[in-house]
């Protein structure tokens, strides 16, 4: 499993690049196949409320099979 780990670190890049600057409140990964091969990292914003950020990426090798998923929500700078 430790060859899912730089893949790991790709998906917490990813979800960075979509939200910026904003800080974490958490962050949750499930592991799936180990690939064989390099893998396609796909990162989205599920949803927003007036604080938080709601965003999942996932890892995905290249036969189709879901190596890496992660889900995190991130907390909005204080509107006031």
């Amino acid at each position: 499993m430790s060859s899912l780990f730089p893949h790991a670190a790709a998906l917490e890049a990813a979800l960075k690049d979509l939200v910026g600057d904003l800080p974490p409140v958490t962050m949750t990964l499930d592991y799936g196949a180990e690939p064989a091969g390099p893998v396609t990292v796909q990162a989205a914003i599920d949803r927003t409320t007036r604080t938080l950020v709601f965003a999942r990426a996932e890892a995905i090798a290249e036969d189709g099979a879901l190596a890496l998923t992660a889900s995190a929500v991130f907390r909005k700078p204080d509107p006031s």
